[in-house]
């Protein structure tokens, strides 16, 4: 039954649509393309069909993030799926872009701010946060022309065939397959940060109005390019290549705590992957760069 509440964008008492908080698009790449099954990080025994999706928006706020996600989906999300030999060096992109973007910074930060743990922010830190969402939403409303200091930045992310120092042995195939998101904050920085497979979206929340340190990721509000192939020049900070790494840990640990028989479907599923298939690829690479520690086993094991 539909149930009614506040619309979180438009702010009236409305009936309220099962939302998304990481469009659906991406979750149809994910299983349309996955030899195992997908996973809730909360539940992780659980199979799901679908991301997390909860009554969060009014169906006319719906319609109006759509027409923002059709476009980046055929436009943007696509040519970064294909094969390196077929993906373009960059894709030009117009208005919809960044207001895609802001959509899904502002819907994973709304939805990080009900969470129990957001009241432990600082107050210093959860008034910015409050200013990013307050600035993001009227941006989505068209009542400002730009989001201000809180940009939006997408970076490419793909396999790598050098590790850095201290770099999750996950790291290969959470690039790869994984889909995510998280409100990520230290004593230096926060921003929002949601993958969307091969793409990832930065939504800043800077203590000051200059995010340095990024060179060729930052979304403009009429047009531009997104990099995306291998030759693209783009720059990144990087504590971002570690935060990263983390995620791929904390995605690592999800799938350890599968229970026996799980992680054995999850084993039989990855034995009979396609050798030509990305998670093989995906996994190998791991396995040649950190040895056993890809396996979640200690070298002395």
């Amino acid at each position: 039954m539909p149930v009614t509440g506040i619309c979180r964008l438009c702010e009236r008492s409305r009936p309220l649509e099962l939302s998304h908080i990481i469009p659906s698009f991406v979750f149809r790449w994910q299983k349309n393309t996955s030899v195992v099954p997908i996973r809730d990080s909360n539940k992780p025994n659980m199979r799901t069909q679908d991301g997390t999706k909860l009554p969060f928006l009014c169906s006319e706020c719906e319609d109006v993030f759509e027409k923002w996600e059709t476009p980046f989906a055929s436009q943007v999300f696509e040519p970064a799926h294909r094969p390196l030999h077929s993906m373009p060096v960059t894709v030009k992109y117009g208005r919809w872009c960044l207001k895609f973007a802001v959509s899904v910074s502002w819907r994973v930060l709304k939805y990080w701010s009900e969470d129990p743990r957001y009241a432990s922010l600082l107050l210093e830190k959860r008034l910015l946060a409050e200013r990013a969402l307050q600035q993001w939403r009227k941006f989505l409303l068209d009542e400002t022309p730009n989001p201000a200091e809180f940009e939006q930045h997408i970076l490419p992310v793909g396999m790598v065939k050098k590790p850095v120092p201290g770099m999750s042995p996950w790291f290969n195939r959470y690039a790869a397959r994984a889909v995510d998101h998280t409100f990520a904050f230290s004593s230096e920085i926060m921003f929002v940060f949601s993958k969307l497979g091969h793409l990832s979206i930065f939504g800043m929340i800077p203590p000051e109005p200059r995010v340095p340190g990024w060179t060729g990721t930052k979304l403009h509000v009429r047009s531009g390019h997104v990099a995306l192939g291998g030759d693209a020049w783009i720059e990144i900070p990087g504590a971002i290549v570690e935060f990263m790494s983390s995620r791929a840990d904390h995605a690592a640990a999800v799938m350890g705590s599968l229970s026996a028989p799980q992680q054995e479907k999850a084993l039989k599923a990855l034995r009979n992957a396609n050798v030509d298939g990305e998670l093989f690829e995906a996994f190998l690479r791991d396995f040649q760069l950190f040895g056993d520690a890809a396996l979640g086993q200690r070298e002395d094991e």
